[in-house]
């Protein structure tokens, strides 16, 4: 996923897309990187 991190609500939104994946066990955003990073068996 491809997604600006510059703000607090560019960051919000990045998080709420990440958590409704389907199959998502864990995450974990690094806005310092830019990565997010995800564990499971996510279908898109």
């Amino acid at each position: 996923m491809s997604a600006n991190m510059g703000c607090s609500h560019c960051r919000q939104r990045v998080t709420k897309v990440v958590t409704k994946m389907n199959g998502l066990l864990d995450y974990m955003v690094d806005f310092g990187k830019k990565e997010v990073t995800v564990r499971g068996t996510v279908i898109h």
